[in-house]
């Protein structure tokens, strides 16, 4: 009997170590995106590493992210402040954009090192709504108003060395700008630590294996 106790407290270990953690997640509102990061886990990039007045942010040129990891851009861009340079944005911010320029409807960063927790917000020049993208691997997709409307696009718990921004082919025409781009901690927990909900049901098998042994302990 003692035997059948051991093997169910080891089986329901054995279950739980197969539990796989949670997988990356894309995020389309950043609250839900620091809440996946956890409070507090969380810096935003500073803005003052590039100008204003549409100055020239050359291609190939990088912004560095607070874990000193780099970010550089394949395409040539135009610093702009909201609103001097750039009439709108959302949610009362105004904050540094990067524009991509008339024609450019792609954008795509490099970082120096893998990024597992990274967002920013996008919006196009054109007045009116536009479907736009952010692709790391997966691809995430809104639409976006022009007209003060920027949106929310990032990741948490994914490996991402690179990513691309775009705008659908009708809003390409005068590109989009984007910017208050934030960066979460570093590498994820391993994938072979359960849960703590998981771990709570583990607490309850092992005590009902312990509280087993002990009457049988009693009656022996």
């Amino acid at each position: 009997m003692k035997k059948i106790i051991a093997l169910t407290i080891a089986t329901a270990t054995g279950v739980l170590l197969c539990i796989p953690s949670a997988n990356a997640v894309l995020h389309t509102d950043r609250a839900l995106w620091e809440a996946a990061v956890g409070p507090g886990n969380f810096t935003d990039v500073d803005e003052t590493q590039w100008g204003t007045g549409y100055s020239v942010f050359t291609a190939g040129s990088s912004v560095s992210l607070p874990s000193t990891t780099t970010l550089s851009f394949d395409v040539a861009l135009y610093g702009a402040q909201v609103p001097d340079d750039w009439a709108t944005w959302s949610g009362g911010n105004n904050p540094r954009v990067l524009w991509s320029g008339d024609g450019v409807g792609a954008v795509s960063g490099t970082f120096s090192d893998v990024v597992f927790s990274f967002g920013l917000e996008m919006q196009p020049n054109a007045v009116g709504t536009f479907t736009m993208f952010l692709a790391s691997g997966s691809t995430i997709s809104q639409d976006v108003s022009g007209a003060g409307g920027a949106k929310f696009f990032g990741w948490s718990g994914e490996a991402v060395t690179g990513f691309t921004m775009s705008i659908d082919t009708a809003g390409a025409e005068s590109g989009f700008a984007f910017g208050r781009m934030v960066e979460g901690p570093g590498e994820p927990p391993p994938s072979d630590v359960p849960d703590s909900g998981s771990l709570v049901w583990l607490s309850g098998m092992l005590w009902a294996g312990l509280a087993g042994l002990r009457q049988l302990r009693c009656r022996a």
